[in-house]
């Protein structure tokens, strides 16, 4: 396995840096398998429907297509995303660029929009659609805080 440690943009293949930008303290990139690991300090920024998706974790594996595309991401340990009033807090997440869904677990899996939080232990978002779901295992309970919304004058 060849392992390129990243440091600058210019040892990774332009097309993998195309609408998306990862930082991290470290990166690697492996061409023969097509996938890199950031770690320390990782961000990643993407788009959806014109506005940025902030990813922050201590650890991130990439994997990409042929064409060098970004096919989906893990994110470990304090994984945190950000979407406008959005904020997602979990252990790992797992996002799918194909299918345009993402999968978030821990032990508490914290989604919060403006006041507003739900727990569980695994949340789920159609990118498309933009709908989370907030899912729990064993005999656990999905918990919430709903505000109501100001009445309109």
């Amino acid at each position: 396995m060849m392992l390129i440690g990243i440091g600058a943009t210019e040892e990774m293949p332009k097309a993998l840096l195309d609408n998306i930008q990862i930082t991290a303290d470290n990166m690697q990139y492996d061409p023969s398998n097509k996938s890199a690991t950031a770690k320390g300090n990782v961000k990643l920024v993407y788009i959806i429907n014109s506005l940025p998706v902030t990813l922050t974790s201590t650890i991130l594996h990439a994997q990409f297509d042929d064409s060098g595309n970004l096919t989906n991401v893990t994110a470990e340990d304090n994984v945190e995303i950000t979407y406008e009033t959005s904020h997602l807090y979990a252990q790992t997440c797992t996002h799918d660029f194909d299918k345009q869904s993402t999968v978030c677990t821990g032990p508490d899996v914290i989604l919060t929009k403006n006041n507003d939080k739900m727990h569980g232990n695994k949340a789920t978002l159609d990118t498309s659609t933009q709908v989370f779901t907030m899912h729990t295992t064993g005999k656990n309970q999905v918990t919430g805080i709903i505000h109501p919304a100001p009445p309109t004058k």
